[in-house]
């Protein structure tokens, strides 16, 4: 059986969604024990792989283990495997394992560790204690689903705005007179929709995944609370995109609370790792294809603190989240070589780069 998949196989029987990712972490640590790697736990729950040695990393192949919620049952043939997580994103992280052991197996040129971040689908805590602890190595290349041919050089950032609409109410029977603050609402979710349909990535996108509103049958609605997630492609700032939806919600007689957010993040495809990235991908007969993608990642977080960055990870992106997620092993295994390929051409052309200490 496939080594990679075999293990990709053994993290998806482990259900781990954001803040339940500890038997997951502890299956990853127990295969790293069997294959003679070091393996470790940091403060926050994530949890390390690495030949056995010092902590330390030129080079970090940086996946995460959480997943959304929604149990899948997993399975595996001699084809492919599946189940909640196979694409986003545990499949890249069991290739980026399997390239960690690999590598162990000779001497790249420089220290080199996988890590499985938890978080990622909620506040990306393990990507931030990464950070706090800057423990964050020159060269990162983040696992997400990417289609296996395609180097991502590009993310969206984004937010999300808690916007409270509020009327004096009324009796039901007498809307006309009455103010209902779920009208303004209702006008105000025609507004965004119209203003942001994220038809054209790159534009900012709202879709609003919440509403809440309605306090009894003959009453009209005195508060109306939208939820929208806002996403902001590369040339955008953040600041100017809260300021336009703050004048919006104005408008209707609404107002907004913001979380604080992630930008965007653009690199260029000469830059070390994903020149690294798209080296390798030649080398395995793969024509690459640079991309940006429509959300957000860990990516968004690390890249500022790193000297290069860029993501790549085995999976059709437009699987994950869904009800059904599968992933050949055919792309596993050929992530498992274009990302130690990758930290090879890292090591080889590192220059004056310093490896990090990682939090243990």
């Amino acid at each position: 059986m496939s080594t990679v998949g075999n293990l990709l196989y053994r993290l998806l029987l482990k259900y781990s969604p954001t803040g339940r990712e500890e038997e997951a972490v502890e299956e990853l640590s127990r295969w790293a024990s069997e294959k003679g790697l070091q393996t470790w736990i940091d403060g926050i729950g994530n949890v390390y792989i690495s030949p056995p040695g010092p902590k330390r990393a030129l080079v970090l192949l940086a996946g995460h283990i959480d997943t959304v919620e929604g149990w899948i049952e997993p399975g595996i043939d001699a084809g492919r495997v599946w189940g909640r997580g196979a694409v986003d994103a545990k499949g890249p992280l069991a290739s980026m394992a399997a390239a960690i052991l690999e590598l162990s197996r000779e001497n790249p040129g420089c220290p080199a560790a996988a890590v499985g971040l938890v978080g990622e689908e909620g506040d990306s805590r393990g990507a931030w204690f990464l950070v706090s602890q800057n423990g964050v190595p020159p060269y990162v290349v983040i696992g997400e689903p990417s289609g296996g041919d395609r180097v991502v050089v590009g993310y969206r950032g984004g937010f999300h705005a808690e916007i409270e609409c509020r009327g004096a109410g009324g009796h039901s029977s007498s809307p006309a007179i009455g103010d209902s603050a779920l009208d303004k609402a209702v006008r105000l979710y025609i507004a965004l929709k119209n203003a942001y349909p994220g038809e054209e990535p790159g534009k900012p996108s709202a879709a609003v995944t919440g509403l809440e509103s309605g306090e009894a049958w003959n009453v009209l609605p005195r508060k109306a609370l939208l939820r929208v997630d806002v996403r902001v492609p590369p040339g955008h700032s953040l600041e100017s995109v809260k300021d336009e939806l703050a004048r919006l919600a104005g408008d209707h007689g609404c107002s907004t609370r913001f979380s604080q957010g992630v930008p965007p993040i653009r690199v260029k495809t000469g830059d070390p790792v994903p020149r690294s990235l798209v080296r390798s991908l030649l080398q395995q007969g793969v024509r690459p294809r640079p991309v940006v993608k429509m959300g957000t990642s860990d990516m968004n977080i690390l890249g500022p603190r790193s000297e290069s960055i860029a993501a790549y990870g085995p999976g059709d992106p437009r699987m994950a989240h869904t009800g059904y997620e599968e992933v050949s092993i055919r792309e596993l295994e050929l992530a498992v070589k274009v990302y130690s390929g990758a930290v090879r051409y890292l090591c080889r052309s590192t220059g004056k780069a310093s490896a990090a200490e990682l939090p243990s």
